[in-house]
């Protein structure tokens, strides 16, 4: 659908009837136009316009209306926003159109005035403040920041006093305001339940005697008085200890304090008798011991039989390192403390031989021969002596343990070829060297050569045999 520009009509809203009328008679006088919901313009919130458009088919009347504007607003509020509303308003065929616009205005928020101070039976301050405007009254109290000053303490029979200065921060503004002669109200002593504390005396293990001391506590703030009672207690054992668990007692005891009688019970608990070792060291480790001494210990308590591994500590080490071919000597003395009892012996000397060794190894890594250079396999030498040892084992050995041979030596290269009735061809396949050997007829039929493969007599037919030394492939 198109809309008409040339041939539509503005007018006011009371002329818009009118206007329509023209529209009829310019579409042969038939008012009988289907026009959709008006389509609203506005030019900011003073002028508004609704265009209405024919939907019939091959019709593209439309008729222009200016609107009549209301504006209403609500005010805002402290803690409300409000509002401004622009109702648009055109009438067209009898019917009323209305658009509205609206736009809110943020809240006023509270406006407050000077605090008004104030202190809470907890002695704690506060400042109120209370919004200015008008119908508002809101108040908001905030917790201040006091700062005592010229204290005098009160105790538990005296008062005390006190300046506060208070302070504030509310509206990103800083307020301050001093009470002064704050009475600060003696506590008197207030004295709550007593601390049952048991001390036991035993004799090996076994409980003798059993008191109490009962302390009453003053539980008022910053007091710090107490008094003690003491008292005998009657006691019986409920469970005897051993190397490892605690005994058990279970006491009661009556003492007065203030006019008042308390019966105090408690269960009382015994130290472990703790395990009383037997201490075995040992070291186990390669030639120079350098594993840390361990000790084997075995409770003696009768009916205990706990036994445990503990690392010893090394109180002294002396060392007399051994060359290529003296031996060494290291003295060593341990000791064992533990949490858990007493140990017997409490030190123990190891005096151990160390057997001759080479201290300057050199490690010559493993290389893999060449067609006419020797390989070698991992080992060491001993640059002190110069004699070669074993790369795991450190035990001397000979050329024929680490050497490896050339491939021409070891004839791992060669590809054998029969070259005549006589002789046979050996072509390494690495460098190409060639050299040619006697048939090797020393197999079982003794009529084949063991190398290529040639068989006698001369008739029977020769085919080329590629073989790598010991392993004989069929042509």
């Amino acid at each position: 659908m198109k809309k008409l520009t040339g041939a539509a009509l503005a007018c006011a809203a009371v002329a818009c009837a009118a206007a329509a009328a023209a529209v009829f008679a310019a579409c042969g006088g038939e008012e009988k136009h289907s026009y959709a919901e008006p389509i609203w313009l506005w030019s900011g919130t003073e002028n508004a316009a609704a265009t209405f458009v024919c939907t019939d088919e091959n019709c593209n009347d439309s008729v222009i209306c200016a609107a009549v504007i209301e504006h209403t607003s609500a005010p805002a509020a402290c803690d409300a926003d409000g509002s401004d509303t622009y109702t648009a308003t055109v009438t067209f065929n009898g019917d009323t159109y209305t658009d509205v616009r609206s736009f809110a205005t943020g809240a006023l928020g509270h406006e407050y005035g000077e605090p008004e101070w104030g202190i809470r039976e907890n002695g704690k301050t506060y400042a109120g403040f209370t919004c200015t405007r008008e119908g508002c009254g809101h108040t908001e109290e905030v917790a201040a920041y006091g700062t005592e000053l010229n204290v005098e303490p009160a105790t538990c029979e005296k008062d005390g006093s006190k300046d506060v200065r208070s302070s504030v921060r509310f509206g990103g503004r800083d307020y301050t305001h001093t009470f002064e002669d704050v009475a600060i109200p003696a506590t008197g002593h207030e004295y709550g339940e007593p601390e049952a504390a048991w001390k036991y005396t035993d004799e090996d293990g076994q409980v003798r005697e059993i008191t109490v001391e009962a302390t009453f506590r003053c539980t008022n703030d910053d007091c710090y008085h107490s008094e003690s009672v003491s008292a005998a207690s009657d006691f019986t054992v409920t469970k005897q200890p051993d190397c490892d668990n605690e005994g058990q007692c279970s006491a009661s005891a009556e003492v007065g304090f203030n006019g008042r009688r308390y019966v105090l019970e408690g269960t009382i608990y015994t130290q472990p008798l703790q395990h009383l070792f037997r201490a075995e060291y040992f070291m186990y480790g390669d030639d120079v011991y350098t594993s840390w001494p361990s000790v084997n210990l075995y409770c003696t308590r009768e009916g205990c039989g706990f036994r445990a591994n503990a690392t010893a500590e090394i109180l002294s080490d002396a060392l007399t390192e051994p060359d290529c071919t003296t031996p060494g000597t290291r003295r060593i003395v341990a000791g064992c403390h533990i949490a858990t009892g007493r140990v017997f012996p409490e030190e123990y000397e190891f005096n151990l031989y160390i057997p001759p060794r080479h201290a300057e190894l050199e490690t010559v890594y493993a290389a893999e021969p060449t067609c006419t250079e020797r390989g070698n396999k991992n080992y060491k030498i001993c640059r002190a002596c110069g004699i070669v040892l074993d790369y795991y084992t450190e035990q001397p050995i000979t050329e024929e343990d680490y050497i490896l041979p050339s491939w021409h030596e070891s004839g791992e290269t060669f590809v054998a070829e029969r070259n005549d009735a006589d002789t046979h061809k050996l072509v390494c396949r690495v460098c190409g060297v060639i050299r040619s050997e006697a048939h090797d007829f020393s197999g079982t039929d003794g009529n084949t050569c063991i190398v290529c493969g040639y068989s006698a007599p001369a008739a029977a037919a020769r085919q080329p045999v590629s073989r790598l030394p010991g392993k004989k492939e069929e042509p």
